[in-house]
């Protein structure tokens, strides 16, 4: 088995923190609802099963270009 390389452990690291900063910030948002026009609130757990889907992809990617 080969050694990870600084750059791979440096932006490992990084993509946990930046995880864990997420997961510590308040997610709301207000979205327009187009059938009456009121602003509606997005549930906060949506948008945090957005972001952990979005932040999976990123980490999925990166492991792909690493092992590339």
């Amino acid at each position: 088995m080969s050694a990870l390389r600084p750059s791979t452990i440096f932006t490992s690291a990084m993509l946990a923190t930046a995880m864990l900063v997420g997961a510590c910030l308040p997610a709301s948002a207000q979205a327009l609802d187009s059938a009456t026009g009121n602003n509606a609130l997005i549930r906060q757990n949506d948008l945090q099963i957005l972001q952990n889907r979005v932040q999976r992809q990123q980490y999925q990617q990166q492991q792909q270009q690493y092992r590339a």
